[in-house]
């Protein structure tokens, strides 16, 4: 197996995007929101939103690491937040995932960041395991997000408080 780790491509938007949806059916997400267009706008377009590295055997995409920028104020440390990474289900235990992090490591060095941090699901057994031999700090995590009408709801409330000021 010939591997290689290299930034994406906006030629290669169809391709990350069946590995994204992959990822997004195993962690029981929707499958139909992400899509090459998606990719292209946020990973290409102006301003660039997200980058990706692409993991590829033989010329074959097998898996990807999402990553933006990220800040960790109780370390004063700028580095990367990995939002996504997968290796599809044939290629794991092959080294496929530590490549894609020690790539993204670098990255985050040639850069002047010091630091990778991400989230996994709490049932995801595999995955913690995996991570268990990368990270060098477990930390129990409850992540919260606001997406659709909650979040509208919070710009509302913003806006609606710049206007009485």
């Amino acid at each position: 197996m010939s591997l290689t780790i290299r930034a994406a491509r906006a030629d290669d938007a169809e391709a990350l995007a069946a590995l994204v949806r992959e990822l997004n059916a195993h962690q029981r997400d929707s499958t139909d929101r992400f899509d090459a267009a998606a990719v292209r706008r946020d990973g290409f377009g102006e301003p660039r939103r997200v980058e990706t590295l692409l993991a590829e055997t033989d010329g074959h995409p097998v898996g990807y690491a999402l990553f933006l920028p990220a800040y960790e104020s109780a370390y004063a440390l700028a580095g990367l937040y990995v939002a996504d990474l997968y290796v599809a289900p044939s290629h794991r235990r092959q080294g496929v995932g530590r490549a894609l992090l020690a790539a993204l490591a670098a990255e985050a060095r040639a850069r002047g960041l010091g630091f990778l941090w991400w989230v996994s699901r709490d049932w995801n057994r595999d995955a913690h395991a995996f991570f268990r031999h990368v990270a060098a700090v477990e930390d129990p995590v409850v992540a919260f997000a606001t997406f659709g009408e909650p979040f509208e709801r919070l710009v509302a409330e913003d806006e609606t408080r710049r206007r009485r000021s």
